[in-house]
């Protein structure tokens, strides 16, 4: 982060009409049920044939919030996966209001902070929202047209 950068996530998501829900389940804690719901994911990606880093960051950002959401956040805590032709977006809500928040996070010093940052760094944008029954945060990821 260059000096003087905003480190507070965009406040709303970007919109594309062709966004299509492609998963949407609660998600408990549970490590079986995690692994369940990954593996679905992963099994959503390799579906929709996106090149490896690509899902790979995909994968990790949608467990990191996951992760998150259980640790810091409210039961329920629901995984929503949406694709179109030029994004995907992983959006977890809890419910809990309390903003998630980005950390400082100093390399082989922190020992926190590190999954928000890898968010931030892995997704074309990401955010957060809050609504009546809790708080959404949420990725972007752009896809890249097949050449």
């Amino acid at each position: 982060m260059t000096q003087g950068e905003d480190a507070r996530p965009a406040a709303t998501a970007p919109s594309e009409p062709d966004l299509q829900l492609q998963l949407s389940c609660a998600v408990t804690a549970r490590p079986a049920e995690m692994r369940a719901v990954r593996n679905q994911l992963r099994g959503l990606l390799q579906q929709w044939q996106l090149e490896a880093r690509l899902a790979n960051a995909v994968l990790d950002v949608a467990h990191e919030l996951l992760v998150n959401a259980h640790q810091h956040g409210s039961p329920q805590v629901r995984l929503t996966v949406q694709t179109g032709t030029n994004e995907i977006r992983i959006d977890v809500h809890d419910g809990s209001d309390a903003p998630a928040r980005l950390l400082p996070y100093r390399p082989g010093v922190s020992e926190h902070g590190l999954g928000l940052q890898l968010v931030r760094q892995l997704s074309t944008q990401w955010g957060q929202t809050t609504d009546d029954d809790g708080k959404s945060v949420w990725a972007v990821f752009a896809r890249r047209q097949p050449r």
